[in-house]
């Protein structure tokens, strides 16, 4: 067994000490998993934060995001680009930081805290919670979950991960949108293409997606033509709208769409939402076959 190493980013000595001691008791009363006992790091700065992520090798971070000279979601994303796998707990001093620790969460932070409410016990919990999601999530990508050809989770590694932002967008009550995207195949045929070429398509369709994204969208591969997207933002049309503004000239790929809306404490496992998205663009491709024919 081998102690959690946590980072602690908080520019105020008193409150840093507070964080520490909080950390430390965790391992005397709520021992968690197969861990034995913290070891804690301090950051005053930036400049700290970053050189102890470079140097130690951490297990979390305790973020305050407003330091002398840097502040708010900056400052997570700073820290992020060093420690990408490294899990992050948002420190927030009060509810009018509510919204800035939500967009973190869609950038790839694990969980967020209003200090007035950190005791020793939530504190475990969070932390063990936000260590074993990011284990998990490496674990999905070492076992090969995604599609080698566009580098983007496969369904079942899609399927997995939205189980997990889901359960972190839930406790926010947002809407939830699943939006399934199919590469046109007709586009392929116009231009005369055999089959086996119209793969070409998939990774130019690939690349318009994942560029049109919001930070935190979750984008897999699904099928061999379909994408799906779990945003609690974009829409099915506003997608749509941006590819074709960043489209580059001669841009030939189309889209079929088909779009569900829910709830993201729903209840209803992610599995069942896609099949029920799949389904409605499978009747409404037959619907426009009919009317052409």
């Amino acid at each position: 067994m081998s102690a959690i190493r946590v980072l602690i980013v908080e520019g105020d000595f008193g409150e840093a000490r507070f964080l520490e001691d909080a950390v430390l008791e965790i391992a005397e009363i709520a021992p968690l998993g197969s861990w034995h006992g913290m070891q804690v790091f301090l950051a005053s700065d930036l400049n700290e934060a970053i050189a102890q992520i470079q140097v130690e090798e951490l297990d979390i971070v305790l973020l305050n995001p407003n330091l002398i000279g840097a502040a708010g979601l900056d400052t997570f994303r700073k820290l992020k680009a060093y420690g990408p796998d490294l899990p992050f707990i948002l420190i927030v001093d009060d509810v009018d930081e509510l919204d800035m620790a939500r967009k973190a969460l869609r950038e790839g932070a694990q969980d967020y805290l209003l200090r007035a409410e950190i005791d020793c016990k939530p504190l475990a919990h969070a932390i063990e919670a936000a260590i074993e999601r990011s284990r998990l999530t490496r674990a999905l990508w070492n076992a090969f979950q995604f599609d080698e050809f566009t580098g983007m989770p496969n369904r079942s590694g899609f399927l997995y991960l939205a189980e997990l932002v889901r359960t972190i967008l839930g406790r926010l009550d947002e809407p939830l949108h699943l939006i399934v995207a199919e590469v046109d195949g007709a586009a392929s045929s116009s231009r005369g293409l055999p089959g086996g070429s119209r793969e070409m398509d998939v990774l130019e369709a690939a690349d318009a997606l994942r560029t049109c994204l919001d930070p935190g969208d979750l984008i897999g591969r699904v099928a061999s033509r379909h994408f799906c997207v779990m945003t609690p933002l974009l829409t099915s049309s506003a997608l749509k709208d941006r590819i074709e503004l960043v489209a580059p000239p001669g841009h030939k790929v189309k889209f079929r769409w088909s779009e569900l809306e829910t709830s993201a404490s729903s209840e209803t496992p992610v599995e069942q939402l896609l099949q029920s998205a799949e389904q409605a663009l499978c009747e409404s491709n037959a619907l426009a076959f009919s009317a052409v024919n």
